[in-house]
């Protein structure tokens, strides 16, 4: 009302342009936000969001120590910005970003949906998804796209980092409901 405009802090968070070989074609996996939304409402997005404050002591897998995952992430909470981008795309898709000791990526059963729901409900911690199954986030599949901060007019903000991954063979992309009304693989 009085011309004085004070823009919201930017909330660090994470984004994952998950890539497949879509037989024709590269394919980019997307979300179409349902409209209730109080950010982007019925937009198309990428699987990601807020990082947690949790998200720090997820373990990952060490392929990339912890001053180059900042310097790939332009932050200095690298760690938790990949960490947050892989639990974010497991939780809005169900694909998991994670290896076992041996490094072979994680494999989708129904005991994993499961727990997938369990940490949607807040009654699992994502470091326990991982460790029942001797996972630890594959901080190497996430390489650094993008740095985009949301404009200084939006009630909601975000310094978000766009990190891409394939899509581990083993695993499938898929509408999971939630946050969102609708999902598809697109060529870009």
């Amino acid at each position: 009302g009085d011309g004085a405009w004070e823009p919201p802090v930017p909330r660090d968070a994470a984004t994952v342009v998950l890539l497949r070989d879509g037989g024709p074609g590269l394919e980019v996996f997307m979300l179409r936000r349902v409209s209730t939304m109080a950010f982007a409402a019925g937009m198309h997005v990428f699987p990601g969001g807020a990082i947690e404050t949790a998200d720090s002591d997820v373990p990952t897998a060490g392929l990339v120590d912890d001053a180059e995952l900042d310097a790939r992430t332009w932050s200095d909470r690298g760690r938790a910005v990949v960490v947050a981008a892989a639990r974010e795309t497991f939780e809005e898709c169900g694909v998991l970003l994670a290896v076992d000791a041996a490094g072979r990526p994680a494999v989708h059963d129904d005991a994993l949906e499961q727990e997938r729901v369990a940490l949607l409900a807040n009654e699992l911690g994502f470091a326990s998804v991982l460790e029942s199954r001797g996972l630890r986030v594959d901080d190497s599949a996430l390489v650094p796209f993008a740095h985009w901060v949301t404009p200084e007019i939006e009630n909601r903000r975000f310094d978000a980092r766009f990190l891409v991954a394939v899509q581990p063979g083993s695993q499938s992309a898929r509408h999971v409901g939630g946050e969102a009304e609708r999902s598809a693989w697109w060529h870009p």
